[in-house]
């Protein structure tokens, strides 16, 4: 804000050039209003880091059929391995005239053996064809590497009380090379079977890898065993579960 005089007859002052006295006037200036300082751009957004990406799904593996046992099955055994180089009839494991029990035992128990039974009975089975057949000799198969060791884990066998001794052999068969135990001329200690069937009886080494029934017999699952009479008329086979 400013004042000014005018002088008394002023002719230059355009508002009151006859002014007969001088006078004032106040002069109002206006500063131009400052213009508003711009907003400062908004910070862009960081962009958002991208989604990781959803793993493939995996595809469920095929349920597997469990492997056959060992050596094909023990059941292919009892209908297929050649016991025999020759019988006239020959009876598997659907009609057996024998069948042998789960091994009982370990019975008779020392520090270094133990005692394994097998009860082999006569099943009446009217449907077979050995129904009734004496037997003169009895043979399981067994795994090879109980034949070849020495000493051999069989320390002692009895059959219903009467000592016997198996023979030990190998035997190749498709390939695959088996270990046979094979008990003999039994017809020569029961003429007949008795009415309460056989007892066969094992001493084994407890050391031994074939220290009981399911680590001697081939296949580990059960006891395959043969049974023929003395002229090879008639020829059984069946197994026994050892687990």
């Amino acid at each position: 804000m400013a004042t000014d005089w005018v002088a008394a007859n002023d002719a230059t002052n355009p508002i009151c050039p006859d002014s007969p006295t001088a006078w004032g006037y106040v002069k109002f200036g206006m500063s131009p209003k400052s213009p508003k300082a711009p907003t400062p751009p908004k910070a862009p957004k960081a962009p958002s880091p991208p989604k990781a990406p959803k793993p493939p799904k995996v595809p469920k593996a095929p349920q597997l059929s469990p492997p056959p046992p060992l050596g094909g099955g023990n059941t292919f055994l009892v209908d297929n391995f050649p016991f025999f180089a020759s019988c006239s009839v020959r009876d598997t494991n659907l009609r057996p005239p024998y069948r042998a029990s789960t091994p009982t035992g370990p019975l008779n128990v020392t520090s270094t053996t133990a005692t394994y039974c097998f009860h082999l009975v006569a099943t009446n089975s009217s449907g077979s064809p050995c129904a009734g057949m004496s037997i003169n000799r009895l043979e399981f198969i067994v795994n090879s590497t109980c034949v070849n060791e020495e000493p051999k884990a069989l320390r002692a066998a009895t059959i219903n009380g009467t000592s016997v001794y198996p023979l030990f052999s190998p035997k190749t068969w498709k390939g695959e090379l088996y270990g046979m135990m094979t008990f003999r001329r039994l017809s020569d200690i029961f003429p007949t079977i008795p009415s309460g069937g056989l007892y066969i009886c094992l001493e084994l080494g407890r050391t031994s890898r074939c220290s009981t029934p399911a680590g001697l017999c081939y296949g580990h699952s059960s006891c395959v065993f043969a049974i023929s009479d003395r002229d090879f008329t008639c020829c059984a086979t069946s197994q026994a579960p050892v687990s």
